[in-house]
């Protein structure tokens, strides 16, 4: 990765289409994601735009916006992330991931109500695939703890009451 990193920096602006530097720079920023390099995604994904359609509209590519909003999410920027969050198609298994990694690092930082909101927001989508299923059950059981920690327990014993038996956090969850 280092050497692939390297050699696209060394490479002249002439030498390469826009196109090119845009794909390269997609790949070695999703490699900087996967190491957790925020200073390496911030600078691979400034070089990827899209543009727009032929009727004027900004083209999306929901990885893409993953990474804006993980970037963001790490920065503490929520505003950010959460404006990258909703470029994502619903129906994207991604946007479950960040809106869960959202809702964690909002949790974290002490913004219990808007961990709340954005686990609740979650917990109530649609579910399109096994990945966004299972993260939603993953909200709503962080959903249920957050209530319990804003001792609010009869919200989470519902909260968890509610969920899918075939799931495979419920029992997990009413036991703890």
């Amino acid at each position: 990765y280092a050497m692939a990193d390297q050699t696209f920096a060394s490479v002249a602006d002439g030498e390469m289409t826009p196109l090119d530097r845009m794909r390269l720079s997609f790949h070695l920023a999703r490699e900087d994601l996967r190491r957790q390099d925020w200073d390496g995604v911030e600078r691979n994904i400034a070089n990827i735009d899209l543009g727009k359609t032929w009727l004027g509209h900004e083209r999306i590519h929901p990885e893409v916006e993953f990474m804006r909003a993980e970037l963001a999410t790490h920065r503490g920027d929520y505003i950010a992330a959460q404006a990258a969050i909703d470029r994502i198609e619903p129906k994207a298994p991604m946007r479950a991931y960040a809106l869960f990694n959202l809702g964690v690092a909002m949790r974290q930082s002490g913004a219990l109500e808007q961990a709340a909101a954005v686990f609740t927001t979650l917990g109530t989508s649609d579910a399109y695939t096994d990945d966004a299923l299972d993260v939603k059950q993953r909200a709503l059981v962080a959903l249920s703890l957050l209530n319990r920690q804003r001792t609010q327990s009869a919200s989470a014993e519902s909260i968890l009451g509610s969920m899918p038996a075939e799931g495979r956090y419920r029992d997990l969850a009413l036991t703890s």
